[in-house]
């Protein structure tokens, strides 16, 4: 069962089936308010994505879906693997709230992330909200722009206020680095010309004017290089905060 988005199916991002959205890893559970200040910036690496669903009594779950069709309620045990439903048939698919004498109920929509842990044996686990999503969204296509995909690169991810998000805050996300990418020399010998003019004058330059000065250098304007390509080149040899200093490494 899968659900309808605007991510290519080999995309990392593109819905998974319910079988495949566990691991026997363990989940470490990223609490956005908790572990993220607004505007603090912490970099992950994504390692796949899906959908989900969670319907509320009050505070307490009692039925999740984990691709955004079927629900499963909670059974006897706190488990979600009792009686299944689907959500487009559910009355609170919108999240709409009735407010009962004691009780609150909705079903909230979201979108659960999958994080590298520095330990193989964990995974980070972390659920945004809908403006995130959109961020997400939009964050994925400029990297297809650049010929990537989202666990090809460490991402930012930034916790920023919002006044159209209910929560009150959504997380943006930026491009920090590849995981991997191979130079031609002549792209090798300007970046490292670039490096060491820096050293030199120990004057620190963004990304993006590195982008600029490399679309200008004879040998990659010869071989035709883009802006896309110029952009990639750059960010590899900036660091968290997007300049390039003095303290960068030779390619």
């Amino acid at each position: 069962m899968t659900y309808d988005n605007n991510f290519d199916d080999d995309d990392v991002l593109a819905n998974l089936s319910v079988e495949n959205t566990k691991t026997f890893k363990e989940s470490v559970f990223i609490k956005p308010k908790a572990d993220f200040k607004i505007n603090q910036t912490k970099d992950f690496h994504i390692v796949r994505g899906f959908l989900i669903r969670q319907f509320f009594k009050g505070k307490t779950p009692m039925c999740k879906s984990w691709n955004g069709e079927i629900g499963k309620a909670r059974d006897e045990e706190g488990k979600f693997r009792g009686a299944e439903k689907e959500c487009k048939t559910c009355p609170y698919l919108n999240g709409v709230i009735v407010e009962g004498q004691e009780e609150k109920i909705k079903c909230n929509p979201g979108y659960t992330l999958i994080l590298e842990h520095p330990d193989p044996e964990k995974e980070y686990n972390i659920t945004i909200n809908k403006e995130s999503q959109i961020n997400l969204e939009n964050y994925r296509s400029e990297l297809k722009k650049m010929g990537l995909k989202v666990d090809q690169v460490i991402t930012g991810f930034t916790r920023d206020e919002s006044q159209r998000s209910p929560v009150g805050f959504a997380f943006k996300f930026n491009l920090v680095r590849e995981l991997k990418l191979d130079y031609t020399e002549a792209e090798k010998d300007s970046l490292n010309e670039i490096i060491s003019s820096i050293k030199e004058d120990g004057e620190s330059l963004s990304s993006k004017k590195i982008a600029d000065i490399l679309m200008k250098y004879k040998p990659l304007k010869d071989a035709g290089i883009s802006q896309e390509r110029a952009t990639r080149l750059a960010v590899s040899i900036a660091d968290a905060n997007g300049m390039i200093t003095e303290e960068a490494k030779f390619v």
